[in-house]
């Protein structure tokens, strides 16, 4: 009776384990066949390389070659799959910011951090990655499954988007992640004299410039023709041959043409190119680019305001006679002189001296010629009172003084009178005999 028992006890347990057996079985062979119609739906290998090719410039993702050229083969039932963060590699290095450059033209210089791998990027451009693990990233020439696209905002900021996609055989996605991420501009960790040597010299040019205050002379007498140059401050740029004078505002671009500087008529992409960012107080600050615009450098000058002017005009201007109604004699700077009404006097080697020739005129108003200037602006009767008037500027022109010194018409009038009160020498009379033999 016992030993019935025991009998029956055992084949229940065995009956029971194998229910549970066959019961698992059963659940877990749809599970496997459904994995593996997955992986080799459609006739396709998982393994199986991808032939199509990704467009250079194209901003969506499709099949592409060679996919898995940098997955591990399984091993111990395990795969890895690389998913690199190009977000802590990627370097800002320059941005086109020109200001005569469309904002899809601009282009960004990217680089790799311990790298010397470089790579030029313009609005929308795409650029594939390799990876052989987490810290070995480089650019690649072929297609990958890593895909970035990079975007420019107005802020000179790199917006990117960085896409990971593996496709199966027959084109159907298997994994994707998209990331974005923002990169800031790195100049500090590149050498801008290295990258675009035309920048260097433009530097040491512009620092040896200087800027002026307006030029006095053309607000008050340039008229018509000098218009544009009336309220604009005077760059002076050093070049071998001769400097080159510019009459700039704050927002004017600068260019080289034709073997000087000049201020720019619009067309200036391809050239050198200097902007006039901002003047005030005692300083002018520029922005330089070189001819791809991808270097650049912000300088600053100082504003000039010339020599100082004398402030005694009694003493340059002395013993003052009305001559004629256009005319006055008087001592200048120590030395008698006859001035008439339009005169342009300047002093150079310490000397005055009548500008009377149209050729030392020109070069005067192009700053070949410079000394102190004395214009005089004619004489102007006050009820009974006759004045000197004129105006007076430094050697650059940025200072003027009004003349403004009333005329001693006292020795006028008495010699005036005293030829009217002179009798007239009669012919033939022993007085006028006398001074005729004198």
């Amino acid at each position: 009776m016992l030993e019935n028992r025991l009998k029956l006890h055992i084949w229940n347990r065995v009956l029971g384990i194998g229910v549970w057996f066959y019961l698992s079985l059963a659940i877990a062979l749809p599970l496997i066949a459904l994995i593996f119609f997955a992986l080799y739906s459609e006739g396709g290998n998982f393994w199986q390389e991808k032939k199509e090719a990704l467009p250079s410039n194209s901003n969506t993702v499709k099949p592409y070659q060679g996919i898995f050229d940098e997955i591990s083969t399984p091993a111990a039932g395990s795969l890895w799959i690389p998913l690199p963060d190009i977000s802590k590699n990627l370097l800002f290095l320059e941005y086109n910011d020109r200001p005569d450059c469309k904002r899809e033209e601009r282009a960004a210089l990217i680089g790799l951090k311990g790298t010397d791998q470089e790579r030029f990027v313009k609005e929308g451009d795409s650029l594939y990655f390799s990876c052989t693990d987490q810290d070995s990233i480089s650019f690649s020439d072929s297609p990958t499954p890593f895909l970035a696209q990079f975007h420019l905002n107005h802020q000179g900021q790199l917006k990117v988007t960085f896409t990971t996609k593996y496709l199966g055989t027959s084109q159907q996605e298997i994994f994707k992640t998209v990331s974005h991420f923002t990169v800031e501009r790195n100049q500090k960790n590149h050498q801008v004299e290295a990258k675009e040597k035309m920048i260097k010299e433009m530097t040491d040019t512009f620092l040896a410039a200087k800027c002026f205050l307006y030029d006095q002379l053309f607000d008050l007498y340039g008229g018509a023709e000098y218009a544009a140059f009336r309220h604009k401050y005077r760059l002076k740029v050093p070049k071998e041959g001769g400097d080159d004078y510019l009459f700039v505002a704050v927002g004017d671009l600068i260019t080289f043409e034709e073997g000087k500087w000049v201020v720019s008529n619009g067309k200036t992409l391809g050239k050198p190119l200097v902007f006039v960012k901002s003047i005030q107080g005692k300083t002018c600050e520029l922005t330089l680019w070189g001819e791809s615009g991808i270097s650049s450098q912000e300088i600053s000058i100082p504003l000039s305001l010339g020599s100082p002017l004398s402030t005694n005009m009694h003493e340059l201007f002395s013993k003052v006679h009305k001559r004629t109604e256009s005319s006055v004699v008087c001592d200048l700077a120590g030395k008698h002189t006859v001035i008439r009404k339009g005169d342009w006097l300047i002093k150079t080697n310490g000397k005055w001296r009548n500008l009377r020739h149209l050729n030392e005129l020109k070069d005067f108003l192009v700053y070949v010629l410079k000394g102190e200037l004395f214009i005089f602006d004619g004489i102007e009767t006050r009820g009974t009172a006759s004045h000197f008037m004129g105006h007076y500027f430094n050697d650059e022109r940025t200072q003027v003084l009004k003349i403004d010194i009333p005329i001693n018409d006292k020795l006028t009038k008495d010699k005036n009178q005293a030829k009217k009160k002179k009798p007239a020498l009669r012919t033939g009379t022993k007085e006028a005999e006398g001074v005729h033999r004198e």
